[in-house]
């Protein structure tokens, strides 16, 4: 087949994602020089143990792509183990519709 057919691997998304300034990315290649440049402990709850997310703060996004919302200034993530993630964007929503 010729080049640039088949879709690029994992790999290859990753190094590209470290390679361009993060003003230039998008949601999947930020949250990856994320989850690289932030400790993986929940800040919450202090785990280490199974899948921490890079949570961004609620209110902070200023970019939007087919994948969400998202910023590309580091201070505004924070690390969260997924139940307290789950927990964290609940109470948000919750209160968005009380108000």
């Amino acid at each position: 087949m010729p080049v640039g057919v088949y879709p690029r691997t994992i790999t290859e998304a990753y190094r590209e994602a470290h390679r361009k300034p993060l003003e230039d990315l998008g949601y999947s290649g930020v949250h990856l020089r994320v989850r690289r440049a932030l400790p993986a402990v929940c800040l919450h709850c202090g785990t280490t143990q199974g899948q921490i997310d890079a949570a961004l703060l609620h209110g902070r996004g200023s970019k939007t792509d087919r994948r969400g919302v998202f910023s590309t200034a580091l201070a505004d993530y924070i690390r969260l183990c997924s139940s307290c993630h789950k927990v964290y964007d609940k109470i948000v929503d919750n209160f968005k519709k009380e108000n």
